[in-house]
């Protein structure tokens, strides 16, 4: 789903626990998952925050390209 920049959340339970109990911590101009603040296991918030990354993360449409061959 990455791929096809969506990000969906199907209702398992661990995962929003996960989310629930992560603590954001600031730290030189960004933001963090703190697990040392935060009362439990958060990696799946950790994966959650990635996969956010990942589908916004904007695509290169580069310059446009002229091939010129001769045969």
């Amino acid at each position: 789903m990455i791929g096809e920049k969506l990000l969906w959340h199907t209702g398992e339970e661990m995962f929003a626990e996960h989310v629930q109990r992560a603590v954001a911590v600031r730290s030189q101009n960004s933001i963090a998952l703190s697990s040392q603040r935060s009362p439990g296991p958060i990696e799946l918030a950790r994966c959650m925050v990635w996969a956010a990354a990942l589908t916004s993360k904007p695509t290169s449409s580069g310059k446009p390209m002229i091939v010129v061959g001769s045969r």
